[in-house]
């Protein structure tokens, strides 16, 4: 029990030994279609590109920018948006629209 706790339940383990991958999905939000774009390696955000057909507000490079380098995972990049005034870059859409095209 203690080696699956310290092993094999961790993110590293299942994670971050994963391979290298590109992630797209869209989303239909109230604020428009928001695409996310992620290249991950090692289960680790490399780039990050936001495109559609939604309304911003500020250039989204701020926000496409805080993403790389954070982990593929859900309660991370939720603790990054945390931290971010989206509602300066988004128009009607919400962090949770964001975590959808994530996920």
């Amino acid at each position: 029990e203690q080696i699956k706790k310290d092993k094999y339940q961790t993110w590293e383990w299942n994670f971050g030994h994963s391979p290298n991958y590109n992630f797209k999905q869209g989303v239909k939000t109230s604020g428009g279609v928001i695409e996310m774009n992620l290249d991950v390696k090692k289960g680790i955000i490399q780039a990050a590109k936001i495109e559609g057909d939604f309304f911003h507000i500020n250039d989204i490079d701020a926000v496409e920018n805080a993403l790389v380098g954070c982990a593929h995972d859900k309660k991370t990049i939720e603790a990054k948006l945390d931290e971010l005034d989206l509602k300066a870059y988004f128009n009607n859409v919400s962090k949770e629209d964001l975590l959808a095209s994530m996920f």
